[in-house]
């Protein structure tokens, strides 16, 4: 791979069924460029505005407000500049399966062509393959000495040079000069600091929310005919606890069938959610079982 393109988005959500974007940025990279080189990258970056209102849970993570696009173009306004950008190129992401759900969700929304037919590429888990530990993007960023965020709020603008960073280091072999530990504790500056104390207690409530949201559903998933299916289906489906024992041991955390929601899977969800430096918040339920699904596909 020569020339990609390295895509983030902003959303209002984490369901790109009920959900859409607020800004999107794309970069066009070269990766046969030296580190340090200097590159003069073709980018295409916007605001959209949403049909929906921005919900304060989501500005409280991108800083966008719904006064912030009020003058924005919808992503339909956007949508045919935007894919013409991206053409046939190769797309590289961090967890880029997120981006691509949203992207292509508001491309048929658009009557615009969908991104199935190209290449993609994760930096998230190519970095997880190749060293484990978090792999978060600012995770990976501290890990590999590329700096860090200038704000407290992510930015696709922003992510994206970020990725590319990462994305160039990464087809260098560059190795972390951080090593990842289970003692090794970090705080991303988005992320307040919690004591040991609300850490364990609202992960006790995760744990108790995910098991009553899956104990009703069938043990039992169906196979998926494709990829493209297996992603147009995973959001308009109930998840189960099967799915999300497939989605943990396709990720590499040892879990088995144990019942409806036993001891083995409690503690690969727990070592998924440690590995990946998930917040812990009311809504993380669903950001967890969601996040498990796209990876599984």
């Amino acid at each position: 791979m020569s020339q990609c393109v390295v895509i983030d988005v902003e959303t209002t959500g984490l369901d790109p069924q009920n959900n859409y974007i607020v800004s999107v940025a794309a970069f066009k990279v070269d990766m046969d460029m030296q580190m340090g080189e200097t590159h003069e990258l073709d980018g295409f970056k916007t605001d959209i505005k949403p049909p929906i209102a921005i919900p304060s849970d989501a500005t409280r993570i991108h800083g966008i407000t719904n006064k912030m696009v009020r003058d924005s173009p919808t992503f339909e306004e956007a949508a045919e500049e935007l894919r013409d950008f991206i053409g046939d190129l190769p797309v590289v992401g961090h967890n880029v399966l997120f981006d691509l759900n949203f992207l292509n969700t508001e491309f048929r929304r658009a009557d615009e062509d969908t991104l199935f037919e190209n290449e993609a590429y994760c930096t998230m888990r190519a970095y997880q393959k190749l060293y484990g530990g978090r792999s978060s993007l600012d995770a990976v960023v501290d890990a590999l000495g590329l700096g860090g965020r200038t704000g407290r709020h992510h930015d696709a603008l922003e992510d994206v040079k970020l990725t590319v960073g990462v994305a160039l280091m990464l087809a260098r072999g560059q190795k972390p000069i951080t090593t990842w530990s289970e003692e090794t504790t970090t705080t991303p500056v988005e992320r307040p600091k919690r004591s040991s104390f609300w850490k364990y207690f609202f992960g006790f409530l995760v744990l108790l929310g995910l098991w009553m949201s899956f104990r009703g559903c069938d043990a039992s998933s169906q196979s998926i005919a494709s990829e493209n299916s297996s992603i147009q289906n995973a959001y308009s489906q109930d998840g189960t606890t099967r799915q999300i024992q497939l989605s943990l041991s396709d990720l590499g955390y040892e879990v088995t069938v144990d019942g409806v929601y036993g001891p083995q899977t409690k503690a690969a969800i727990e070592k998924y959610q440690s590995a990946n430096d998930l917040a812990v918040t009311g809504e993380i339920d669903m950001e967890l079982r969601n996040l498990l699904l796209q990876e599984q596909h």
